[in-house]
């Protein structure tokens, strides 16, 4: 008697599967596709990024993406430049060359992390954040090549760079 159970239950099963498996395809493929729309931040320029961290305004110009991902490398990003949705890492950004083209470009990416809030007793101005000490960083959503922050005071020359016990505070 359970054996018939079973084997009805998988029956019905698989056909269920037959019948969603057309609707299902179409709905991912037309979830994939792309469309020219200008971004939803600044609202004149091609959108040529799509942010899936930044919904419901996940379409992005370059100068938009730019702006705001300096501050957020980890959100996962895809190019719409060749007409089709490609995974952008964070060290990637698009830029438009003089024909109006637009093209990938690599860029330096920091790895997020709080900065010391006081480096010396200089002027804050004469801070400047550059990337430091080249590293990667593995987490559930994959891997990300990075550079560790390295904060230089332009007048007495002081240097700090994250260590094990910063990395440790701020989470990783």
């Amino acid at each position: 008697m359970l054996t018939r159970t079973w084997d009805m239950r998988q029956t019905q099963s698989e056909e269920k599967w037959e019948n969603a498996r057309p609707n299902l395809l179409e709905s991912m493929l037309s979830a994939e596709w792309t469309l020219d729309q200008s971004c939803d931040h600044c609202h004149t320029k091609r959108a040529v990024i799509r942010c899936r961290d930044c919904l419901p305004k996940h379409l992005f110009c370059s100068d938009c993406d730019l702006s705001l991902h300096q501050n957020y490398v980890l959100h996962n990003r895809d190019s719409v430049v060749e007409g089709f949705y490609k995974a952008l890492p964070p060290a990637c950004c698009i830029v438009q060359d003089g024909s109006g083209a637009h093209e990938i470009c690599e860029k330096a990416c920091l790895l997020p992390i709080a900065s010391p809030l006081n480096l010396c007793n200089c002027d804050t101005q004469d801070i400047a954040i550059n990337a430091g000490r080249a590293i990667i960083l593995v987490e559930i959503n994959g891997r990300y090549d990075l550079s560790l922050p390295l904060v230089t005071c332009k007048s007495c020359l002081k240097t700090w760079t994250p260590g094990l016990k910063d990395l440790q505070s701020n989470g990783y």
